[in-house]
């Protein structure tokens, strides 16, 4: 089972895991802005 399988995702966006803790994960699409920040 792989990861895009996992997320529903098959479009091959790059995504970040990040695992903090005892199973906790973050998960930040590079591809998907869910918030817009302007820098």
């Amino acid at each position: 089972m792989q990861l895009k399988t996992f997320f529903g995702r098959g479009s091959g966006e790059s995504v970040q895991l990040l695992f903090r803790g005892h199973g906790f994960v973050v998960v930040q699409p590079y591809e998907e802005v869910y918030f817009q920040h302007q820098a």
